[in-house]
């Protein structure tokens, strides 16, 4: 992250890179989304790829910045922190499982 930041204005080809694999990774999810409330599992729904891209955000932020900073989080709390951000994600869209 921090290279794709400061370099990216020099290496246009860096910063592409960095785009696409966002991209790639909110399709995906997207996807996903859309289709478990296709199914009926994700009632609120609005737009999917919106949506994937506040739930990136929501488990990503503070391990990445944490790390940035040179301060991981733990293992564990990584954990801890992907797995509550998601289950609150899951309950805002409705979903009971």
């Amino acid at each position: 992250m921090r290279l794709a930041f400061s370099e990216a204005h020099r290496h246009p080809d860096l910063a592409r890179f960095f785009v696409g694999s966002h991209v790639h990774v909110v399709d995906r999810i997207a996807e996903r989304l859309e289709r478990w409330h296709r199914e009926g599992k994700l009632p609120r729904l609005r737009d999917p790829r919106v949506t994937a891209m506040i739930l990136i955000e929501m488990v990503a932020s503070v391990p990445r910045t944490r790390s940035i900073l040179g301060q991981p989080l733990s293992r564990k709390e990584t954990e801890l922190y992907i797995a509550t951000g998601v289950d609150i994600f899951l309950s805002g869209l409705g979903f009971e499982g």
